[in-house]
């Protein structure tokens, strides 16, 4: 190696199908940069991290992903483009298909959980167990367990776990009750 980079310990780890080299087993610890690795970054454990998000959806026999209603308990639905002030409480999980805006109002779903459907706009507070956010969302979300996030999100989130492939602007915190 000839580059003065190549003494670097840079993060560049050696796939699995590549063969070891006769190097000492100190230096194939130490992730050296090289010549071929220097423009890419190593990013190993990503398929597993897909892997954990992609296993909370349903697949179809044609491969769709989507999240299944039944056992997520949800059982309403809004539909269209909307906008509501004050408190609307659910008993059971929402999907949220439109554009939704309550910039004044607050959803609450105690103990279930609420989807907002890819391109779907919302603005509003949410309280529930579980947010899917697949399209964008802007308000305050308190989310006693998961808050999973492939859209966009805005405001202060407060959650019990996060997963997110998603753009997140704004105060995050661990869930308080």
């Amino acid at each position: 190696m000839n580059s003065p980079l190549a003494a670097a310990n840079v993060a560049h780890l050696r796939r699995e199908e590549e063969p070891a080299t006769s190097a000492s087993a100190q230096e194939q610890t130490q992730y050296n940069f090289d010549r071929d690795s220097a423009h890419r970054t190593s990013a190993r454990l990503l398929p597993q991290i897909f892997q954990s998000m992609f296993e909370r959806f349903k697949k179809t026999d044609g491969g769709q992903l989507y999240i299944d209603h039944e056992e997520e308990n949800v059982r309403s639905a809004l539909v269209g483009i909307s906008e509501f002030e004050g408190t609307m409480t659910f008993n059971h999980g929402l999907h949220i298909c439109e554009n939704f805006s309550a910039p004044k109002g607050t959803i609450k779903a105690p103990g279930q959980t609420v989807i907002i459907a890819e391109g779907a706009v919302v603005y509003a507070r949410i309280e529930c167990k579980k947010l899917y956010n697949l399209g964008q969302f802007e308000g305050d979300a308190k989310v006693s367990d998961l808050v999973l996030n492939y859209g966009s999100m805005a405001g202060d989130i407060s959650y019990g776990s996060l997963e997110s492939a998603g753009a997140i602007r704004g105060k995050i915190t661990p869930f308080t009750a």
